[in-house]
C-alpha cells in the first residue's frame, strides 16, 4: 500500500495524468488514500495546482469534504496554489459556501494572504451576504475576516477590493482584529 501511495501522490506531484490512471485503474481504493498530513490525491492535486487531475479524480468520485490535518479543504489548498482553474474545477461541481464553512480559513481568507487579487476578486462575485452587514461570510473559524487580514499585511490593493463588502466587519470586533506586534504594547 505504502509503495502503491508513493507512486499516486509522485504521478499528482508531476503531472502525469496517464500514469495516475494507470495506477487507479490497478488500484481504485487508492482513490482515498491519505499521505501523512492526510491530504487525499484530491486534496494533493488541488494544493499543486494540477486542474486536469483534479478534474479526473472528481470524475472517478473522489471525496470533496476531505480535510487535511490543517484544516484544508479542496478550495482553500486550490487557492493557495495560485492555480483559478483549478479553483473554478472544483466550484463547478460544488457550491462555494460549502467551502466557505469547512476549512479553518475560508477560501477568500487564503487568496487574500496570499495577496492574489483575481481569486479574491472571483470570490467575491460568489460570496453570499449575510442578513447582519457587520457579519462576514468568509471569517475565518477563529473569527478572522479577510479584510483583518489585508490590513495586518499592509495589502492596499487587497483592502480596496474588499472594502466595499468587507469594512463593516472591522467595526464590530475591533478588539480581535488582527495587530502587528509591537514589542512596547502590551499584547
Amino acid at each position: 500500500m505504502e509503495s502503491i501511495c508513493h507512486h499516486v501522490f509522485g504521478f499528482i506531484l508531476r503531472n502525469d495524468l496517464i500514469g495516475l490512471q494507470t495506477v487507479l485503474k490497478k488500484n481504485p481504493d487508492a482513490l482515498e488514500y491519505n499521505d501523512r498530513f492526510s491530504n487525499t490525491p484530491l486534496l494533493y492535486a488541488c494544493y499543486c495546482g494540477r486542474s486536469q487531475i483534479v478534474s479526473y479524480l472528481l470524475a472517478l468520485g473522489a471525496n470533496h469534504q476531505r480535510i487535511n490535518v490543517f484544516g484544508q479543504n479542496a478550495l482553500t489548498l486550490a487557492t493557495y496554489s495560485g492555480n483559478i482553474e483549478t479553483c473554478n474545477m472544483i466550484l463547478a461541481h460544488f457550491d462555494f459556501n460549502e467551502f466557505n464553512s469547512t476549512g479553518i480559513l475560508s477560501p477568500l481568507c487564503v487568496a487574500t494572504l496570499q495577496g492574489n487579487t483575481a481569486i479574491a476578486k472571483f470570490y467575491l462575485t460568489l460570496e453570499m451576504p449575510t442578513e447582519n452587514p457587520f457579519d462576514c461570510s468568509s471569517e475565518s473559524i477563529h473569527g478572522v475576516c479577510p479584510m483583518q487580514l489585508a490590513h495586518f499585511k499592509g495589502d492596499i490593493n487587497m483592502i480596496n477590493l474588499l472594502r466595499p463588502r468587507h469594512q463593516l466587519h472591522m467595526l464590530k470586533n475591533t478588539t480581535n482584529s488582527l495587530r502587528p506586534y509591537h514589542p512596547n504594547r502590551i499584547q
